[in-house]
């Protein structure tokens, strides 16, 4: 469907409302362009400030550490460390800035022990970095030997206690041979984990069902645990004789 093309009362009234909506037209674009034109003058004047740093300010005991430049007031802001350059020498430098298109700017220099960049501080700041770098080393190395120190106390005290129980067990129960013991972790289907102490004995002669529960029972009250799996297996090994040579 076509739309209708509309017309003007006049020819005065059309060149009035062409002249209106061209007038807005340049009004409305002229900002833009300005910020545009602006905005490609910054970048400019820091690429020419960049690379005017990085081809002058190079000395072989002296460090650009930072740099601000302001392209509006058409400063380069430099804060160096290592030996002070001379006013001379940073003369000298200024006049080079017409080479670069930066006629009419102003350097500011930052140096070590002028300013806000001390050398002696700064020092300061990367000793107390290391220091405290190492600090947290030795922290690291300390609480990994307190662990291992207290896992090897808790395996010397479980094969002492062992030992005990052994010779305890015996006395209660002479048939017994051998005595195996061992502190271990048992996972349900559930993948829950109960810690649980296992021993297992073998004796010279089978034990009744209540002397098995004897010894679990009393084996929990002298481990102070809950959870004891006790398991009671016959010495089945031949006694083998010696042979001994006649004289």
């Amino acid at each position: 469907m076509r739309l209708k093309r509309h017309g003007f009362a006049n020819h005065v009234a059309e060149k009035r409302i062409k002249a209106t909506l061209l007038l807005l037209a340049l009004v409305t674009s002229v900002p833009s362009g300005y910020l545009a034109i602006d905005l490609v003058r910054q970048e400019l004047f820091k690429s020419k400030a960049q690379e005017f740093i990085q081809r002058e300010f190079v000395f072989k005991n002296t460090q650009v550490i930072s740099s601000k430049i302001d392209s509006n007031a058409r400063v380069i802001d430099l804060s160096l460390i290592g030996e002070s350059i001379s006013a001379e020498v940073v003369k000298n430098i200024e006049t080079r800035l017409t080479d670069y298109g930066l006629q009419d700017t102003k350097i500011v220099l930052q140096q070590s022990g002028q300013s806000r960049v001390d050398l002696t501080s700064l020092k300061a700041n990367i000793l107390s970095d290391l220091l405290r770098g190492s600090q947290e080393t030795i922290k690291q190395r300390d609480s990994v030997v307190q662990k291992l120190q207290l896992e090897l106390a808790v395996r010397n005290s479980f094969l002492q206690q062992a030992s005990d129980i052994t010779l305890e067990l015996r006395q209660l129960f002479p048939e017994i041979v051998k005595v195996a013991l061992a502190d271990g972790v048992e996972v349900t289907e559930k993948n829950e984990e109960l810690r649980k102490f296992y021993a297992v004995i073998t004796t010279s002669a089978s034990l009744p069902k209540a002397s098995q529960q004897r010894i679990e029972d009393w084996l929990k009250v002298r481990l102070k645990r809950d959870a004891v799996s006790l398991s009671v297996e016959p010495d089945n090994q031949p006694n083998v004789g010696r042979k001994f040579k006649k004289g």
